[in-house]
This record gives structure tokens, sequence and C-alpha cells, in this order.
């Protein structure tokens, strides 16, 4: 197996190319400045922008797994990560890849009785949790081309490298001396994800997504 990561300068995708390489999966990641990645033995780097059809498809020589961990801001997703998507799919479908898309809860909506699970309803109340079933719906329907996705929702993350996550940001005063903040009311539980064990589940369900249904959502 060989796997090619989208957004390997953020944290996500940072920790599944390292939980691909520790298992000795070559990953190759297109990214615009090399300068801003480690070398690592088994990591190829492919210089490009992934809206470039080109330089993703070259990217993606070689591979059998597609991790899509792009971010942008969130005023810039229509049509901007829209248009990313469309063209991970396009190259996904034309190699026969398996895609691996990180997902959140921001697409199921506010109210439930109990633990969510993975066919929990999707009634979003924010533009961000609309975007994001737009990005997936637009993933499941590409299935009927032939591509193949793995979905794993997660919680917010902790760990690994970066300063993109929340946890980041919450504790960003405190490692100057300021207070640490809570993310939302006491008593309510947060779902946290650690960076590290979110990238081995996802190369866990890469390696059996040959006996997986061509959708296939999880969650952590």
């Amino acid at each position: 197996m060989q796997a090619t990561v989208l957004g390997v300068t953020g944290g996500v995708g940072r920790a599944v190319a390292d939980a691909f390489l520790a298992e000795g999966v070559p990953v190759r990641a297109l990214v615009r400045d090399p300068s801003r990645v480690p070398a690592e033995q088994g990591l190829t780097l492919v210089q490009g922008d992934a809206l470039d059809a080109e330089a993703l498809d070259r990217a993606c020589e070689g591979s059998d797994v597609l991790f899509f961990g792009l971010n942008l801001p969130y005023p810039d997703w229509d049509p901007g990560m829209l248009t990313l998507t469309e063209r991970a799919i396009e190259v996904a479908v034309a190699r026969g890849m398996t895609l691996l898309f990180p997902g959140n809860v921001y697409g199921l909506g506010p109210d439930f009785a109990a633990p969510l699970g993975e066919e929990a309803r999707h009634e979003p109340v924010t533009k961000k949790g609309a975007l994001r079933n737009r990005l997936e719906a637009m993933l499941q329907i590409a299935t009927t081309r032939g591509l193949r996705v793995i979905v794993l929702r997660m919680g917010d993350f902790f760990g690994g490298v970066g300063e993109s996550s929340w946890m980041h940001h919450l504790t960003a005063k405190a490692r100057t001396g300021g207070s640490l903040q809570y993310p939302g009311p006491k008593d309510v539980l947060h779902g946290w994800a650690f960076l590290p064990d979110a990238g081995r589940t996802f190369v866990a369900l890469a390696h059996r997504r040959a006996e997986l249904p061509a959708w296939s959502v999880f969650h952590f």
C-alpha cells in the first residue's frame, strides 16, 4: 500500500502521515512549500497546489489511498472547499483510490437523546454544518462512479503538531500565565480526539478498505 496525504502541514494530516510511515507505508504529500515539512524516511514531497489538477494527480501517482485533510477558513469554504473536494474526487476516481475523510459532528444537529451513532440524522442548524453535509454528500454521490470513501467523525483535536486545534487556542493564554478557558458549560461533556490515535485509526481503516462498503462512516 502507498498513501497520498493532502494537508500534511496541518495537525490531522501530519498525524495520519506519521501513522502510515510508522507502519512502513510510503507516503506522498502535496505541499506548496516543501520547506515547511521535516524530511522523513518514506515521505515524498510533491510541490504544487491541490487546485492544480495536474499537480494533484502527480501527487497521487502509485497510491492506493488518498487522505483528504485540506482545510480553509470557513468564509472561503464556498466555493473553495467544494472545488478542492471536486478535484480530489476526480483524481481518486480516475486512479481507483479509496478516499479517507476526517469528519465532525457539525452536520448532525444539536439535540440527541442518546449517544451519536453513525446513522444519526443530519439536521444542522449552522452554516458550518450545512457545508460539511454538502462535502459528505459530494463524496457519497461519487461512490456511484466507483469511488470508495471512509469517513471518520471525531471530536475536537489535541496533541500532535500544529496550532490550528481548538485545544491550542483554549490553552494559549494559560501557557503565558493567563487563565485556562473551557469550551462550553462545565456540566456538558466535551468529546476530544487525540491526534496520534486518530491517525492510527485512519491507517487501520485503510487496511480494511477492501472489506468495507464503498461508503463507510465511523465515529471515533
